[in-house]
This record gives structure tokens, C-alpha cells and sequence, in this order.
């Protein structure tokens, strides 16, 4: 069936493959026949696509961990299973507790704040000091409303941000076990799935192996790049936390890396808890410290991600900081896993075609 798919209709003429003309209405029928299936089988299930296509990348980064068990674990199940619930247990679950966890405390938390906070800040210094610095006289009413209305607006930021995230957990739930299952099934199924798409492939059994372990090895690179970025990003806020003698360091850090994967939000939550921790005790010098470092934070994912996927899978650190932030534009937070491994392939398919015809 790959060949018939596959195979262009100009080599079969070449060949004197002729067909009347009510075959060739017949051939064209079925071949519309199978499109609008797989249009509208894909339409269907388009809310699963993404999950299942992270599936796909997380089982393709443990199927060497299953080749190492299958000399102590003969059943393919078993070793499904184990590797599945396995990454579920140390990846998975940690995410999704402690992002509701955060969100609903932080919510919690600024509902329940006084309408009238930034009038509790006593603020008189600090304007004064931001009158000194002003170019031209400006009245402090003028000054003070500015300065609420940012704050105001910062505020609903947060509430919405959190809100947002509180609302898609149910969502995020279920892609979660869809994602599980994928891996299970794309573990159990392995040779099976491989020999399928060797099937529809058009490039020659070597070329086509060789795609296979590029985009195995990109796979793996992605997963590394993200738990990296997020162990520097926890690292940063665990060092400057012991400098400043911040109580909870140890729980504080941990939360900020299991929420460097969370979607888009990464560790902002954390940045914002610490910056008004820092605020609403009055002490500005921390504030100021966890402002800057939020934003060292947020500058090293920009710069761990594409260094570690270019070290691993020889992708270009641009293309893959850009592959990685684009998808993220186009398709959300499975874009930063998702577009880097796109990107890869693409450019691994372009050199193997190209060698192909050289050859």
C-alpha cells in the first residue's frame, strides 16, 4: 500500500503501466476516498494530536531504556508498562501537583489581598526618592496614581494568569493521560509502529534508518535541553536565596524547577511570590535582588535550551532557539518540544534527498 501511495503516477507511465480511462476515475475516487478519511479522522481527534505527537517524543526518548531492560525483562509489556509509569510517576504527576498546587495558593492568595494594598505599602520614601530622580517637577498625586494604576494592572495580570491556569487543569489532566497511554502503546508497539512507517517511507531503507535514529537522537536532545534549562533556572534562584537567607530555599527551588515546564507560565509564579513577598515586608533590597533575578532566569533559558540541543543533535543553537520559541507562538508549550524535533528532521530529510540524487 506504501508503494501504490507513494510512487508518482509520471514513473508509471514511463513503466507502460496504462490504465483505461474508468480505472484511472476508479483509482482517483479511492485515493479521494482515503484523503477525506484521514482529513476528517484527523479533524476529529485534532484536540489529541499534540498530546500524542509528545507521546511519540517521549517514547522514542525511553526505547533505549527498554532495549537495556529486555536482557532482565523478557515481556515488552512489562517493560512498557514499568518505563511508562515510571516517567509518569518522576515527570508527569510532580509537574501537574505542583502547578495546581502554586496556581490555586497564589490565587488564593491574591483574592484575598485588601483592595486598598498599595496604599498599606507606605511608599512615601521610595516616591520621594523617584521624585529626585525625575527630569521635571511632577506632582506627587499625579506620581502616586501612576503608580496604582500599574500596580492595578499588574495585578489583574496575575489573577488572570493564574485563573487561566487554574481553568485548564482539567485539560492539561486529560492530555496527561492521553500522553501516558501514547507512551505505553508506542513502547509496546514499537517494531510494529517503525515497520509501519518504513512502509509509506519514499527514501531507501538505509536513508530511512537514518532519519529514524536522527529523530530518535533530536528527541532525547529535547528532553535533556528541557530538564537542563530547568535545573539552571532552579539553581539560580537556589544560589541567590542562600545568599539573601531566605527561609524555605530548599522547597522554593524545587518548585521552580518542576514549574520551569509548566506551560509558558515557567517560573514566574515563583518570581512574583518572591518579588512581593519582598514588597509587602518593605525590604527593597531583596526585591530588587529578585527582580534581577528573575530576569538572569529568564535570559538562561533563552540561551541552556538551544546550547544543549545543539550539542546533542548538532542542530544549529539559532535554529533551534528558534524552531523552539515559534512552535511555542503556534501550538503553545508543546511547541518548545515539539518544534525543535520538526526542525531537525526537516533539515536531516533536505540532506538525505539531496544525497540521494547525488548518489
Amino acid at each position: 500500500m506504501g508503494d501504490w501511495i507513494t510512487k508518482p503516477l509520471r514513473e508509471r507511465a514511463m513503466c507502460g503501466e496504462r490504465s483505461s480511462g474508468g480505472s484511472d476515475d476508479s483509482s482517483w475516487m479511492l485515493r479521494l476516498t482515503v484523503l477525506v478519511t484521514v482529513v476528517a479522522l484527523l479533524w476529529m481527534n485534532r484536540g489529541f494530536i499534540k498530546p500524542l505527537a509528545m507521546a511519540a517524543l517521549f517514547a522514542a526518548t525511553l526505547y533505549p531504556f527498554s532495549e537495556k531492560l529486555a536482557t532482565r525483562i523478557k515481556s515488552v509489556a512489562w517493560r512498557a508498562a514499568l518505563l511508562t509509569v515510571g516517567f509518569a510517576i518522576t515527570f508527569l504527576l510532580p509537574i501537574g501537583i505542583v502547578a495546581f498546587l502554586a496556581a490555586d495558593a497564589g490565587l488564593r492568595r491574591v483574592r484575598d489581598m485588601p483592595e486598598n494594598w498599595f496604599q498599606q505599602l507606605n511608599l512615601s520614601a521610595t516616591i520621594e526618592k523617584i521624585e529626585s530622580y525625575l527630569p521635571l517637577p511632577v506632582e506627587r498625586n499625579d506620581l502616586v496614581n501612576v503608580l496604582e494604576q500599574g500596580a492595578a494592572t499588574v495585578g489583574k495580570a496575575v489573577l488572570s494568569m493564574l485563573q487561566g491556569l487554574v481553568a485548564d487543569l482539567p485539560k492539561l489532566t486529560i492530555d496527561n493521560i492521553v500522553i501516558m497511554l501514547g507512551i505505553y502503546v508506542f513502547l509496546l508497539e514499537s517494531h510494529a509502529v517503525m515497520a509501519w512507517l518504513r512502509r509509506f517511507s519514499p527514501l531507501s531503507k538505509a536513508k530511512t534508518q537514518t532519519l529514524f535514529r536522527s529523530i530518535a537522537g533530536l528527541c532525547s536532545s529535547v528532553v535533556l535541553a528541557a530538564v537542563a534549562s530547568g535545573f539552571v533556572q532552579s539553581l539560580i534562584f537556589g544560589i541567590v536565596l542562600l545568599v539573601l537567607g531566605v527561609p524555605g530555599t530548599l522547597l522554593i527551588t524545587m518548585t521552580a524547577f518542576v514549574l520551569s515546564f509548566v506551560p509558558v507560565v515557567g517560573t514566574l509564579p515563583v518570581s512574583l511570590y518572591l518579588i512581593g513577598s519582598a514588597v509587602v515586608a518593605g525590604n527593597w533590597p531583596h526585591a530588587i535582588a529578585f527582580a534581577i533575578t528573575s530576569g538572569v532566569v529568564g535570559v538562561s533559558d533563552n540561551f541552556v535550551r538551544p546550547y544543549v540541543l545543539s550539542g546533542s543533535s548538532k542542530l544549529h543553537p539559532l535554529i533551534g532557539f528558534i524552531a523552539a520559541f515559534g512552535a511555542l507562538e503556534t501550538i503553545g508549550f508543546y511547541g518548545l518540544f515539539l518544534g525543535p524535533v520538526v526542525a531537525g528532521a526537516v533539515f536531516t530529510i533536505v540532506e538525505l534527498v539531496l544525497d540521494e540524487q547525488k548518489a
